[in-house]
């Protein structure tokens, strides 16, 4: 019977639910190089003794299973052999013959022929696509994980429990009989009406796939009933502690003044911190590399198509003048324009006299022909790109002409009354506003928000550095000491009013409270319980193998 060894996928794997998703992705996976998929194939045979590499060369797109337009490109290296490890997290593994072992599984899940048979290998492009050599990989560590922490908790399934799972499948249930001794749960279906398994399949297959389905379903109704009242508790209070505050914001931009005393401060220090961030961040100081090229463009007259467009391209492809093609047609010539690989992938990427044509994007439509190159050159450390420095290290932290007016703002927000709760009434408030106008100050208030914002703050948006204070602001403390950087923009921010959960309150919720936790976590616990874990044990994953095994399918390029 198929049992995994176990392993992880990077951060986020993906969702995949029950049987009804694995059939989603039956045609998304691969098996091996040759025709036949069959574990038996001479494919497999070198997989499992070969380890030597060698050199390979893309196939042909001729192939009827390669999709028009796709060419299979082979990838050198080592065969991969059944113990070949694809992924590793803590004590699972999950290796090349796992994998192997899992695609031939996929094929009862396949299109039938018109006759009713099952296929017997997979359609070479998909065995070679890298998404979907990922994504059966992220299955195959997911079963993995499930399967281990299954085992931990004590988790079996029994012989009723398989057969119940496989007749409630839409597409397994007509195999059912093929167990042993289970031919009576499904008495209408004779065994001459079940199409022949593939090679290399047999009912242990078939129970393996059930066993893997009923087992994710009873570790996710197990980690439903994990859901206790102490979580249920948190989740209320971060939705129910809510926040509400006013605040005035303020552009952090140093005044000329601030740089000027930034720089000459700075050139004091032992150590310059601008010529640090300068040597560091060196690349960013220098001109980039920009191809040089002439442009045949569209003049107030003319009205070209597309193949005019390349009429226009041959012409100067064979030398002709591109001022007489100007003056012909009519175009405008411009015979030096500069643009950067970002602007101009095609010309960049191109030699010295290739012609092409830009239909979109910088200057386009237009015909260009490329003259050369204008080299990335290297800044010296000049006054200018100094107080841009200077400006850019100020705004790591509240400028000092924006802190004295924010510290005045401050001031203003703590001489208001507060409640008893360090909150504002409506009178209060409209006070604060009143007195901040007449400083020439505007003042903003949010709406209500709860820790379960994540960071998101009303009226400002995601900030983190306010969303942590809001929370830490109280009676005795209803405004912070400084102004608080966030978003690149300096902030003065006042408690405007707090609401906390009352526990009586969410004993009376609890109930319905954990019914609705629970149906919304009921299709993502076991994703996210598999993503946990993975993190946690640093899985690392070796995909090459795979590559190796079945080639990359890959686009071709247009003529």
């Amino acid at each position: 019977m198929f049992e995994l060894s176990a392993t992880h996928s990077r951060k986020r794997v993906a969702t995949v639910m029950g049987f009804a998703l694995l059939l989603a992705g039956v045609w998304t996976g691969a098996c091996d190089k040759s025709s036949s998929d069959s574990p038996s194939s001479s494919s497999d045979a070198s997989a499992s003794s070969s380890s030597s590499s060698r050199p390979r060369t893309a196939s042909p797109d001729a192939s009827p299973q390669t999709p028009r337009g796709t060419y299979i490109k082979d990838v050198e290296g080592p065969e991969p052999s059944e113990d070949t490890v694809l992924v590793e997290a803590g004590d699972i593994q999950v290796t090349f013959g796992d994998y192997r072992r899992f695609m031939r599984q996929r094929l009862l899940l396949g299109p039938r022929d018109d006759d009713g048979a099952l296929p017997e290998s997979m359609p070479r492009a998909r065995r070679a696509d890298p998404r979907a050599q990922r994504r059966a990989v992220r299955k195959l560590v997911r079963r993995a994980v499930v399967a281990r922490e299954a085992e931990r908790r004590g988790i079996e399934v029994t012989r009723e429990e398989i057969r119940t799972a496989l007749n409630d499948h839409e597409r397994l249930s007509m195999f059912l009989p093929l167990l042993e001794g289970d031919s009576e749960v499904a008495p209408d279906v004779s065994t001459d009406s079940i199409p022949a398994l593939p090679e290399g399949l047999g009912p242990e297959n078939i129970e393996a796939m059930a066993r893997h389905d009923v087992r994710e379903r009873k570790l996710r109704e197990a980690l439903l009933d994990d859901i206790g009242t102490e979580q249920l508790w948190t989740l209320y209070r971060k939705r129910h502690d809510t926040v509400r505050l006013a605040f005035v914001e303020r552009t952090n931009a140093p005044t000329p003044e601030n740089v000027d005393a930034f720089v000459r401060r700075d050139r004091e220090r032992g150590t310059s911190r601008i010529r640090t961030y300068f040597e560091e961040h060196r690349s960013r100081y220098r001109s980039p590399k920009m191809v040089k090229v002439g442009l045949l463009r569209i003049g107030s007259r003319a009205n070209l198509d597309d193949s005019t467009w390349k009429r226009v391209a041959r012409r100067l492809e064979e030398s002709d003048d591109p001022s007489t093609l100007a003056d012909e047609l009519p175009l405008h010539y411009e015979p030096e324009a500069y643009f950067t690989r970002r602007e101009h992938p095609d010309a960049f990427e191109s030699s010295k006299g290739e012609v092409g044509v830009q239909q979109s994007g910088s200057r386009a439509p237009h015909v260009w022909h490329v003259q050369g190159w204008h080299e990335a050159e290297s800044a010296e450390l000049s006054r200018p790109i100094r107080r841009q420095i200077a400006s850019r290290l100020m705004q790591q932290s509240v400028v000092p002409s924006v802190e004295s007016k924010l510290e005045r703002v401050l001031e203003i927000m703590r001489d208001v009354e507060s409640g008893a709760d360090g909150g504002l009434s409506e009178a209060s408030l409209e006070t604060l506003r009143t007195r901040l106008d007449e400083a020439g100050f505007e003042l903003q208030t949010t709406r209500p928000f709860g820790r379960d914002r994540n960071n998101y703050v009303p009226s400002i948006g995601l900030a983190e550095p306010i969303f942590e204070r809001a929370f830490e602001l109280n009676a005795e403390t209803p405004v912070p000491e400084t102004p608080i950087l966030a978003r690149g923009d300096a902030y003065a921010i006042r408690l405007l009013d707090r609401s906390r959960p009352s526990r009586k309150a969410f004993e009376r919720e609890q109930s319905s409270l954990r019914k609705r936790v629970v149906e919304q976590r009921r299709d993502r616990i076991v994703p996210r319980f598999v993503d946990d874990w993975l993190d946690a044990h640093d899985a690392s994953f070796h995909v090459e193998p795979l590559r190796v095994a079945y080639g990359v399918l890959r686009k071709r390029e247009p003529r």
